[in-house]
């Protein structure tokens, strides 16, 4: 569908979000042999012939660098970290619960809360 073929029909709500997933959503050619999504092949806005829009969470990582280097790097950045976080927030398992449990009294003379740490002052 091309712009040329939109602009001289009246105003239809199908047609309109028709245009706007064939132009502005991102697509990917579909071949016959297409058996997984390792390897598809970026679709131009508007290209006539068989396409399918891209998978939100079946889209591989590799398959990112379609859409500009930059946002396979900002995907790349997001994985790793939420991997770190997810490793901090596990190493610290240990601290939240010695600290929720019944171990820790908060009126212990040696700890004092500053900015809600626990620092040691001795």
């Amino acid at each position: 569908m091309h712009l040329e073929d939109v602009e001289n029909e009246e105003g239809d709500l199908t047609k309109g979000w028709e245009y706007f997933e064939h132009i502005t959503l991102p697509r990917y050619r579909v071949t016959a042999e297409d058996v997984s999504d390792e390897d598809l092949e970026k679709a131009n806005p508007g290209e006539k012939g068989k396409t399918s829009l891209y998978s939100v969470w079946k889209t591989d990582k590799s398959q990112l660098g379609d859409f500009g280097v930059a946002i396979g790097t900002y995907f790349h950045s997001v994985y790793w970290l939420a991997f770190i976080a997810f490793i901090a927030g596990v190493t610290n398992i240990p601290n939240i619960m010695y600290f929720w449990g019944s171990d820790y009294d908060p009126s212990q003379e040696h700890v004092c809360n500053f900015y809600f740490l626990p620092v040691v002052t001795r």
